[in-house]
């Protein structure tokens, strides 16, 4: 076994006195005095040294004393061990150990180096209150580090949105990433408050007849305003666009909205227009192809093929029938509907209607009627009179509101020709 006892592996000169370990040495001849001291040839510094055996006397704490934290913190501690005059002693093992308390320890022992010291690192245990460490080594006075372990920081989770997380609440494919007043959207993200399971606003939910703002103190801002909130799980809160003007609008969800520590999360940006339609869906697809949610004007039957829900009832469309398609995002309408309100009459788009049926516009006379849906905030709906000479088959359907149009996916079930 070969033990280092002078030197620091450097030749450099850093002091004439020292522990031997901690001083720059370029040997080349050893000697042993009659008295046990050894002296060395120091060749680069011109010089001769001479080593004695060092004595350890004092052993004090160097640094990490009165140090606190929760639990989980590390820390250093560190003692140094000198001889009488004061100078650091090398290679004295110093043994740390837990004496009240609870910390893991980096390791049991430590043994000191040029500038004499010990160090170790430790991680505070689950024990709230005093922690000791105590350092011993041989021959000499123990020193005990005072620390102290504080109650543990409670992290609340903050509310984020997820990167393109706000989007039409028919949640098409390509999603419509735009806002328009009075549409229905969903933001998706983390930590929103809402509990695991989505959670729909019942009537004792509502505040003045009006869909509630604040949720379970779940709320949604757009442009800074208050948005009508209809459902909020803890990934998803689906919200009624509130008075927007064509631009961008930042939208953020608030969890404990309302108490004196609301959270809010971080803000995205939406580009906001007089119009996003978008049909509602009776079931969706990967691909966004998609039948949409339509009815029979008269009957109330739903149409789509017949074996979409076997045992529904539901038929396809057939020329010459007056058939009614849901939707969202309209936009203004006269009269006015305010976001929030449920709507007692019919109130029509104020933006120029199209709607084409397997590519072919449906003649305007065919379009009796697009606007709200009474008593169904956010809900819009298109009423139409089936041509006479449509095709059969899943024909496309679009809907356009100004210049804004819906996505292409959406088609419509006719058979009868």
């Amino acid at each position: 076994m070969i033990t280092t006892i002078a030197g620091n592996s450097s030749k450099i000169f850093n002091g004439e006195t020292g522990t031997a370990i901690g001083v720059s040495i370029d040997p080349t001849r050893v000697a042993v005095g009659s008295a046990g001291a050894i002296y060395v040839t120091d060749q680069f510094n011109d010089r001769i040294r001479k080593l004695v055996v060092q004595v350890p006397a004092t052993m004090t704490i160097s640094s990490g004393d009165a140090q606190s934290g929760p639990p989980g913190t590390s820390l250093s501690i560190a003692v140094k061990v000198a001889d009488a005059t004061g100078i650091p002693v090398g290679n004295v093992v110093v043994s740390f150990a837990v004496s009240t308390g609870t910390a893991s320890l980096s390791a049991g022992t430590a043994t000191t180096g040029g500038d004499g010291t010990a160090t170790i690192q430790l991680t505070l245990g689950a024990t709230v209150g005093a922690l000791k460490i105590t350092a011993a080594a041989a021959g000499l006075s123990g020193v005990t580090f005072n620390l102290t372990v504080t109650q543990p920081v409670i992290t609340v989770p903050m509310p984020t949105i997820t990167s393109g997380g706000v989007e039409g609440a028919a949640l098409s494919v390509p999603a419509v990433q735009a806002l328009s007043t009075g549409g229905i959207a969903s933001v998706f993200g983390i930590n929103f408050g809402g509990g695991a399971g989505f959670v729909k606003v019942g009537s004792s939910d509502l505040v003045n007849g009006q869909v509630p703002t604040n949720f379970q103190g779940v709320c949604v801002t757009v442009g800074g305003a208050s948005a009508p909130i209809f459902g909020a799980s803890q990934t998803q809160v689906n919200f009624q666009v509130p008075a927007v003007t064509a631009g961008t609008a930042m939208v953020q969800v608030i969890t404990g909205c309302g108490t004196a520590n609301p959270l809010t999360s971080n803000a995205v940006a939406i580009t906001t227009q007089a119009a996003t339609p978008e049909f509602f869906y009776f079931v969706q697809s990967a691909n966004g192809i998609n039948p949409v949610a339509a009815t029979d004007a008269i009957s109330g039957i739903g149409i789509a093929a017949a074996n979409l829900f076997p045992g529904s009832g539901f038929a396809p469309a057939y020329p010459n029938e007056y058939v009614t398609v849901y939707a969202t995002g309209f936009g203004a309408t006269t009269p006015a509907i305010a976001p929030g309100a449920f709507p007692t009459q019919l109130a029509s788009a104020t933006g120029t209607v199209t709607v084409t049926l397997g590519g072919v516009a449906i003649p305007a006379a065919n379009v009796l009627y697009a606007g709200v849906t009474p008593e169904s905030p956010g809900l819009y709906q298109v009423n139409l009179l089936i041509p006479a000479t449509t095709p059969n088959g899943n024909l496309p359907l679009t809907i356009q509101i100004g210049s804004q149009q819906s996505p292409a996916g959406a088609y419509l079930t006719v058979q009868g020709n």
